[in-house]
């Protein structure tokens, strides 16, 4: 079952690729981007393999969310 949201403070879109993840805040203009999984040869000690990626995706807490 889904919890309906009537005035959700921020929409966001996200779309798996082969390879890549795409992400789009719907509510603003143009901010749209990808992120890349980090190359294994690239990883630092802290970072998790095959789950890193380059650009995180920022989702805001104790709010509504579409």
């Amino acid at each position: 079952m889904l919890d309906k949201t009537s005035n959700p403070l921020i929409t966001i879109k996200a779309i798996g690729h082969q390879w890549y993840w795409s992400y789009e805040y719907s509510d603003y203009k143009n901010l749209e981007f990808d992120s890349y999984m980090i190359p294994t040869n690239e990883l630092e000690k802290w970072n998790f393999r095959l789950l890193d990626v380059d650009n995180r995706l920022i989702v805001p807490f104790n709010c509504q969310i579409r």
